[in-house]
């Protein structure tokens, strides 16, 4: 599936079911240079091309669970942020290899210049990468959430390590606009292992952003 059919499966939900959500227009060609420059890196062209269809996704949470995708400008703000700190996490020597685009809080979705997969950056973890063929590359994952919300509802998404989000498009705060939540209907059971997979360290091999 290409970027533009995976946005256009979304595109098609938001309009049906979420239409307070509303997404950027597109980057331009000269947008994508500028950015090139600034960072010092080209993005993959699946990343490139979704910024030509969408200049990140604005307030729009399109990624379980709750990813927001960057734009151009927000991607060189905080590469530039990260090159500031001076920890050398996202470059190896002068050459930036690991780009920002996304974040749910302070957690940001990160992707490898070199190879295209797709990872994770924390604060307090550094960079780290999961084994699951979800991410290995950004049009993997834009694949995946598109075919979640074709299918008839409820529209599920199953990430690895048995992580369950559902779209819904109910969200009692922001009621129209898309939302991945874990709630349940029924009587809760709390099961330890599953808080702990959900809210323990991260999994994958876990690093400072400079090994491969």
């Amino acid at each position: 599936m290409t970027v533009d059919e995976s946005w256009e499966k979304i595109e098609r939900w938001l309009v049906r079911y979420a239409p307070e959500d509303k997404l950027p227009g597109p980057a331009s060609p000269d947008d994508i240079a500028r950015l090139s420059d600034q960072i010092g890196v080209r993005l993959p062209p699946d990343v490139e091309q979704s910024l030509l269809r969408h200049n990140g996704s604005g307030f729009v949470t399109i990624v379980p669970p709750g990813v927001v995708l960057y734009g151009v400008d927000e991607i060189a703000r905080e590469m530039a942020r990260e090159m500031a700190r001076s920890q050398g996490r996202f470059t190896k020597g002068e050459e930036s290899v690991y780009v920002p685009i996304g974040n749910i809080g302070s957690w940001e979705e990160i992707v490898d210049t070199r190879t295209g997969r797709i990872g994770g950056y924390d604060p307090e973890q550094g960079c780290f990468w999961e084994d699951d063929p979800l991410w290995e590359s950004f049009s993997t994952v834009l694949a995946f959430v598109a075919d979640v919300l074709d299918s008839p509802p409820p529209w599920i998404a199953m990430l690895p390590g048995e992580e369950e989000w559902e779209a819904t498009y109910q969200d009692a705060v922001f009621p129209g606009t898309l939302s991945w939540t874990e709630e349940l209907d029924g009587p809760v059971e709390w099961d330890m292992d599953s808080l702990a997979r959900q809210f323990g360290p991260l999994g994958g091999n876990h690093g400072n952003g400079n090994g491969s």
